[in-house]
């Protein structure tokens, strides 16, 4: 009997043919009958960047169908039923299938609160497995871990951030590689060490890290099906 605000992205497939596949968390989305209530928001962002002002946002209702789930990467894959209606089109998002460095740049797209669309920059620092506890993770390796640490250098996430996702290379052709799970709560800084930020009312530390679920493995155990077809098995 309630709602709740996530992020997410549109995924491209290998036809471009504009199929509505949307990848947000698990732990937003993680079976059908919640699938089905899902409406979502396109082009909910301020007309020129640092801009307060919001264009015009359009609703997509009519839910959606749950075609990939999984815990160990926080990853949903969705089909939504409705037809994407915008005054201008909506981007596919790009991927990348391949297994992340660290030290990558990265930076993510996403609704902190459900906010207007922010920015968010920092770098990938490691890799963690998801305990079976949520709130737990483990450090390992990039052949063991499901989960991605990043560090973020500019800007925020915050409750609504959740399943935005993580892009790598240049503002101009990023490909996704990961969706937020979440990350440390501003202000606990862990020794002082991290970056401080400048908020309304004073400055806060920088979350050390946030944990981002990997794309690579989740399309490799099941997303390719959808968004490669007639490939997979050639």
């Amino acid at each position: 009997g309630g709602s709740y605000i996530c992020s997410g992205t549109l995924l491209n497939n290998n036809l471009n043919d504009s199929t509505p596949y949307l990848l947000t968390a698990n732990h937003c989305i993680s079976d059908q009958t919640v699938a089905s209530t899902l409406t979502t928001w396109f082009q909910y962002r301020a007309l020129t960047c640092n801009n307060g002002t919001t264009g015009e946002y359009f609703p997509t209702i009519g839910g959606a169908a749950l075609l990939y789930t999984a815990y160990g990467t926080d990853s949903t894959l969705l089909r939504l039923n409705g037809a994407i209606s915008t005054t201008t089109p909506v981007l596919f998002a790009g991927w990348d299938s391949t297994a992340p460095a660290t030290a990558t740049n990265v930076h993510s797209v996403h609704h902190p609160k459900g906010d207007q669309q922010r920015l968010s920059r920092g770098s990938i620092t490691g890799y963690s497995v998801r305990d079976a506890n949520p709130g737990y993770f483990w450090d390992s390796n990039v052949t063991n871990g499901t989960i991605l640490r990043v560090t973020l250098t500019t800007g925020l996430t915050e409750g609504g951030s959740s399943g935005s996702g993580l892009f790598k290379g240049t503002d101009a052709n990023p490909q996704l590689i990961g969706q937020l799970y979440g990350g440390s709560t501003p202000g606990n800084a862990v020794n002082g060490s991290v970056p401080a930020c400048t908020v309304p009312g004073g400055t806060v530390a920088m979350p050390p890290n946030n944990a981002y679920g990997r794309f690579d493995i989740a399309y490799n155990k099941g997303m390719s099906d959808h968004l490669t077809k007639g490939v997979k098995g050639v």
